[in-house]
């Protein structure tokens, strides 16, 4: 399936700001302009994960805020 730019999104709440990885609300309106699914996983603690920033916040995660579902 062809996903939004390609590659993977991390769904985790407190990625590191400079991670290209992070999923974003631009990406995700990106994507829905664009017409295209975005590809999410928890991708910390993995070697994709450049860094992680513990934050301790009360927002959900992008991921789950699609109204698609």
């Amino acid at each position: 399936m062809l996903c939004y730019r390609g590659m993977t999104f991390c769904s985790q709440f407190g990625c590191a700001a400079d991670c290209e990885r992070r999923m974003t609300q631009e990406i995700s309106d990106a994507a829905t302009a664009a017409q295209l699914p975005v590809a999410l996983a928890q991708l910390r603690d993995t070697e994709y994960c450049p860094g992680f920033v513990a934050e301790k916040s009360e927002k959900k995660s992008v991921a789950n805020t699609d109204s698609r579902r």
